[in-house]
């Protein structure tokens, strides 16, 4: 569980793919509300989340005599080992550092949820399944290589970004990483003047997570340079330094920050499928249609993060054939909520269809 959309985009992917059902909660408290209506393997959770911190929600579970054994991982940016004896007294069994690491995300699961068999797996439809690695399987990263750089790749020409790294988080899949970059774009390009203005207002905790988020997500799109910016700026405000203290700090890294989302809005490809224009006067081949609505609701109804990938690259196919619901389907395939986006999907389907029945449509 995590506050942040970019660190949920990059959880749910590689669990996704690894063959787990993932289901995501914004804070602690929601995350105690699913655990009293689901059963899980496993809870994965974020240490600083607003209403209620990952510290909290689990001294909480801890005290739920149905969840004492069940296998709760801190998932945090700091990797004091003050912040680690926290998480251990509140009852948490171990601690993954991020940015996340595939490798070492995959093995410490593997210590804690017992890997099915792989025909049981791949048979079940609803259970979380993972897949235990041989000493001759390959791990993830070494299965996917990461493609190599071409001259003409912007994004490896931006000074301060490593691509590479970037893309290993998401396993080497390009649109997922572009799809982190234009998040952190719209997510934290305001990040140190929201540090201010919560300094000046005395909101010390809120920029605190402003900065603490800052450099959470800088290091997951491998934006190293600007994550040690701000964890810089982020132990004064823990250290309670003054605003006055704290602003030469801010300096360096609204500057790097800026630099960075100037330099991705110009790499970026234009996202011109988002608008409503790119759909106007597109003409639908009907068996197309049908397929691709096909392809969709297979890959979400199997929880399969590849959806994302084919909802992308149809946008304006999907638009024009889906109208109001594309933008529906999209909010939730942006929060990695394949339930509502199928629904959404479904939903659309059916009202197609009874137009086409409807006389009055014909």
């Amino acid at each position: 569980m995590d506050d942040n959309d970019l660190n949920q985009q990059v959880g749910a992917e590689l669990l996704s793919g690894a063959g787990l059902v993932v289901d995501v909660a914004q804070n602690g408290q929601v995350a105690l509300d699913m655990l009293a209506q689901t059963a899980y393997d496993l809870v994965l959770m974020d240490m600083q989340m607003p209403v209620m911190d990952g510290l909290a929600a689990t001294r909480l579970l801890r005290q739920n005599p149905a969840w004492a054994n069940l296998p709760v991982l801190a998932m945090t940016a700091n990797a004091m080992s003050r912040d680690r004896d926290l998480c251990l007294e509140a009852g948490m069994n171990g601690h993954l550092a991020k940015p996340i690491d595939p490798d070492e995300l995959f093995a410490t699961l593997l210590q804690w949820i017992t890997p099915r068999a792989p025909a049981a797996a791949q048979t079940a439809d609803a259970d979380t399944g993972l897949q235990e690695q041989t000493a001759d399987a390959p791990t993830h990263s070494q299965a996917s290589p990461t493609p190599s750089a071409s001259a003409d790749d912007a994004l490896r020409h931006i000074s301060g970004l490593d691509v590479t790294a970037g893309l290993r988080r998401v396993l080497d899949k390009r649109p997922a990483y572009e799809s982190l970059l234009c998040k952190f774009m719209a997510g934290q390009a305001h990040a140190v003047q929201t540090t201010r203005t919560a300094l000046a207002a005395g909101r010390r905790d809120e920029a605190l997570r402003a900065m603490h988020t800052l450099k959470g997500t800088a290091g997951t799109i491998g934006a190293t340079a600007l994550a040690a910016l701000a964890q810089r700026a982020e132990e004064a405000i823990a250290q309670k330094a003054s605003p006055e203290l704290v602003e030469p700090l801010l300096q360096p890294v609204e500057a790097a920050c800026q630099a960075l989302v100037a330099a991705l809005q110009q790499a970026l490809p234009a996202d011109d499928m988002s608008g409503a224009d790119a759909a106007d006067g597109l003409q639908i081949d009907a068996s197309a249609a049908l397929q691709l609505v096909a392809q969709l609701d297979a890959l979400l109804a199997d929880d399969d993060s590849d959806a994302i990938e084919v909802f992308k690259q149809s946008a304006p196919t999907l638009q024009a054939l889906l109208g109001p619901v594309y933008g529906q389907m999209k909010r939730a395939l942006d929060s990695y909520d394949f339930v509502e986006a199928l629904a959404a999907l479904r939903q659309a389907s059916t009202a197609h269809s009874n137009n086409k029945e409807d006389p009055a449509h014909e």
